[in-house]
């Protein structure tokens, strides 16, 4: 793939505190080593200093606190929120402080219980006990690994098993016919050449669409025959000593109305004079012609999905990490080749999460184009 390798009340604002904002002057109370009273209901409710506070309580300083505090990615710090926000409400409820876990078992467990009576399953109870463990920050034992609290996580899942979202794929050939049909790419309106464009590129990295998001006119170089993409944005996989290599994919000379590397020229060309300061790649198909939202290449996804006959109720724009990568394995690309560009440091995430069944491939451009650079 490529080196293409792929066709290739707590208040909102409270909660936003915990990562975002400055905290007022911390709390004394600790310097002396004893324990902090817990926080009244309302105080716990309305105002969350959250992760900065607490290790400026322990007598850290800001500087190290917001460092620490920047180590939770954008995505981890969305997913905590909902459950940090409701873990305050049960703290103020019960007059207990919420940044010692550790020393509430019962009321985690309580916590937990009770989330899995309202309806929640496995995936976002285990969630909610990373959220929690994650206030813990003076402990070497947080309390998500406490062995009751592990059991418990363990009865959930079997009493409401999380099993993979897709037991099968779609058919990548269905999408890639469609595709053809719109050609030539200089007659497309701009919405039908940015669907074209998103979609072959989600195809073509087997990315998530947080790359497509954050990739960047200047992260993209044009030689002779090949297209080079570079992204200098963290993404989910990126971590101390790795980060996603460069993909490179090459012209599509047998069939030209797939070639990503002309439909990327003809978008460039197209949107050179709307784009007003920004250099997103992905801007609005309508005036203002401002940078989109994830959401907003996702719809585009599933728009280019269900003209293909896709049933998008079952699938959704995040399918096509696994359609495209399941594809190029079908079609013998070597597994380390998908690995690299999908970003996967090893197969156990895609033989377990993506790796999956489709019906019947008829057409061999996927394979075609992967093998192309």
């Amino acid at each position: 793939m490529a080196n293409t390798s792929l066709v290739s009340s707590v208040a909102e604002t409270g909660i936003r505190t915990m990562f975002h904002s400055t905290p007022s002057q911390p709390d004394s109370s600790t310097s002396n080593g004893q324990q902090q009273s817990p926080p009244s209901s309302q105080n716990a409710l309305r105002s969350f200093p959250g992760v900065r506070c607490t290790l400026q309580k322990f007598g850290f300083s800001g500087d190290v606190a917001n460092l620490v505090a920047a180590s939770w990615k954008d995505s981890t710090q969305k997913q905590y929120r909902s459950y940090l926000s409701r873990w305050l409400q049960f703290c103020g409820e019960r007059e207990i402080n919420p940044y010692t876990p550790s020393l509430h078992l019962n009321s985690v467990l309580e916590f937990l219980t009770a989330l899995y009576h309202q309806g929640l399953g496995y995936s976002a109870i285990n969630t909610a006990r990373s959220a929690i463990s994650s206030l813990e920050l003076s402990s070497n034992n947080p309390i998500g690994n406490h062995p009751l609290v592990r059991r418990l996580i363990k009865g959930v899942f079997a009493s409401r098993p999380c099993l993979p979202r897709y037991s099968r794929t779609w058919n990548v050939s269905n999408v890639l016919n469609f595709l053809e049909s719109l050609y030539p790419v200089n007659m497309l309106t701009l919405l039908d050449l940015t669907k074209k464009l998103a979609m072959l590129l989600a195809l073509v990295t087997g990315q998530r669409g947080h790359y497509l998001h954050v990739l960047e006119t200047t992260g993209i170089d044009f030689s002779e025959n090949v297209m080079t993409l570079y992204t200098r944005n963290v993404l989910k996989t990126s971590r101390p000593g790795s980060h996603q290599v460069p993909i490179r994919v090459s012209k599509f000379h047998d069939k030209p109305a797939l070639c990503v590397y002309s439909t990327m020229l003809a978008y460039l060309d197209r949107t050179e004079l709307l784009r007003e300061n920004t250099d997103l790649l992905f801007i609005g198909t309508v005036p203002p012609h401002k940078p989109v939202c994830r959401s907003s290449i996702s719809r585009w996804i599933k728009s280019v999905m269900l003209s293909a006959g896709i049933n998008v109720t079952e699938f959704g724009a995040h399918s096509t990490r696994a359609a495209a990568t399941s594809a190029a394995a079908k079609r013998q690309v070597p597994l380390q080749q998908i690995l690299k560009a999908a970003g996967w440091s090893n197969d156990c995430t895609f033989r377990r999460f993506y790796n999956r069944d489709s019906e019947q491939e008829t057409d061999n451009s996927l394979s075609e184009i992967v093998n192309s650079v």
